[in-house]
């Protein structure tokens, strides 16, 4: 990862102290308790069995309720950032400059019939 992009990242999201608030937070509503129970009562609780599992009509309440089981996928870096992360690398801002100065020197003796590169 590059300055460009850390720079991006840094500008759109919350700070780490911002972060760690939050996490907090959520932290606090979240109380997990089921591996201090014993294993009868942790299935009672869930109306379910060990042999069977759920059933149908309690599946579809669960997904109805809580939805898919699915990780939400992380956010992706846009495409204009990892171009401009590959454009102002630290060796690629030394060809910049020194393009730049090609140009600046050609432009200072215009008479010169051809351009070195």
């Amino acid at each position: 990862m590059g300055w460009f992009e850390k720079l991006y990242q840094k500008g759109c999201s919350a700070s780490g102290a911002a972060k760690e608030e939050q996490a907090k937070k959520l932290r606090q509503n979240v109380t997990m308790t089921e591996h201090q129970v014993e294993l009868e009562d942790l299935l009672k609780g869930y109306k379910t069995s060990q042999e069977r599992g759920l059933t149908p009509e309690q599946a579809a309440a669960n997904l109805a309720e809580f939805g898919t089981n699915e990780l939400t996928p992380p956010p992706k870096t846009p495409e204009w950032v990892k171009f401009m992360d590959e454009m102002t690398g630290e060796f690629n801002l030394l060809l910049w400059a020194a393009g730049v100065a090609c140009f600046v020197s050609y432009g200072m003796l215009p008479q010169a019939g051809n351009l070195y590169l």
